[in-house]
């Protein structure tokens, strides 16, 4: 992002998220909208010698303007924390990827004939070590939950 663009897609998704028709009308109590968002880390590393702000970061930023902004407007705080329960995330280290996954590999294990296999271990490579770790520690204790339940 580059700062410019930083600012005008908060401004716009603010926007969004507040209604349904920006700039004719504010706010639209009934308008609601989920917002996904795709990758958790706060930083990442890049060419540059230091990490950089990741969608996380933007995200962070959204939701103070977002709150903010809805403060401004006279909405009250319950009204505020459900609008933004909307806030949808995936990417590691969240766990939806990951059972996907798991589901996928066990599908095409089963489709070669490997029926009633198991995956006992889960181990992560990626860009980012603390949120490969997280989403494999997660994986394997929602692993070890789900066995102690049947």
């Amino acid at each position: 992002f580059l700062t410019a663009d930083f600012f005008e897609a908060l401004q716009i998704v603010t926007d969004v998220l507040l209604s349904s028709r920006p700039g004719e009308q504010e706010f639209e109590p009934s308008h609601r909208i989920p917002i996904v968002f795709s990758n958790p880390d706060l930083l990442w590393k890049t060419q540059y010698a230091h990490a950089r702000f990741g969608q996380g970061a933007f995200r962070l930023s959204l939701e103070a303007c977002y709150k903010a902004r809805m403060q401004a407007m006279g909405l009250n705080r319950e009204e505020i924390d459900d609008r933004l329960n909307d806030f949808i995330q995936f990417g590691k280290p969240e766990p939806a990827q990951f059972i996907h996954a798991r589901t996928a590999a066990l599908t095409q294990a089963e489709g070669k004939g490997q029926d009633g296999c198991s995956i006992s271990h889960f181990y992560m490579v990626g860009d980012n070590p603390r949120s490969d770790i997280t989403g494999a520690v997660r994986m394997q204790k929602l692993l070890t939950d789900n066995k102690e339940s049947k």
